[in-house]
């Protein structure tokens, strides 16, 4: 099975960033295989392959399986969503969120240019879902909306803060695609 493990992949964690290159992989559309026990990989990881035209591809990891056996049996096995390309370009293009908290108010990378909006705690909600809408799809937007969703759920109740902060944690995971949000997301969970 090691001779099959043609592609050399990097890991980024997606909770703490920390990236781990030179993995040994066999990466296929929506597959992942690693014969490396010592690799951690988890969902909500991002996988990175560079092409030998140097494109790079991104994939976020929807589930990972860890197989346990001899040496020569012991894998993962991860479920894979593609991030688009378009995806990274538009995320670029991110809006910038002015909101206001019950608590006190919350203003972000304000300028001229910017429509600035009031937006209380069940819109930032639904902020973040059209924002998650407009860049993924399948699985991965299944995973971030239930999140989202779990969290609003949890508004007012003894768990808010810690699941407020775990979705802080997941989003911060996709890099700038909530980048602008997430100061203020951060705002309401204190």
């Amino acid at each position: 099975m090691h001779e099959l493990m043609n592609d050399v992949i990097s890991i980024i964690n997606g909770q703490t960033q920390d990236r781990v290159d030179g993995i040994r992989a066999s990466l296929q559309r929506d597959k992942l295989f690693i014969f490396d026990r010592k690799v951690k990989i988890i969902a909500g990881d991002t996988v990175i392959r560079l092409l030998p035209n140097n494109v790079q591809e991104e994939y976020l990891v929807i589930n990972a399986d860890f197989f346990s056996g001899d040496v020569d049996t012991t894998h993962y096995e991860c479920k894979l969503e593609k991030i688009p390309n378009i995806q990274k370009n538009r995320s670029t293009e991110q809006p910038v969120y002015n909101i206001t908290a019950n608590q006190s108010n919350v203003i972000l990378n304000s300028s001229q240019s910017t429509i600035n909006s009031t937006v209380d705690n069940s819109n930032v909600f639904s902020a973040l879902k059209s924002t998650a809408n407009k860049n993924f799809q399948g699985d991965a937007l299944r995973t971030i909306n239930d999140l989202i969703s779990e969290t609003e759920k949890s508004v007012g109740e003894l768990s808010f803060k810690d699941k407020c902060n775990q979705l802080v944690s997941q989003l911060a995971a996709y890099g700038s695609i909530f980048a602008q949000i997430i100061p203020a997301i951060k705002q309401l969970c204190s």
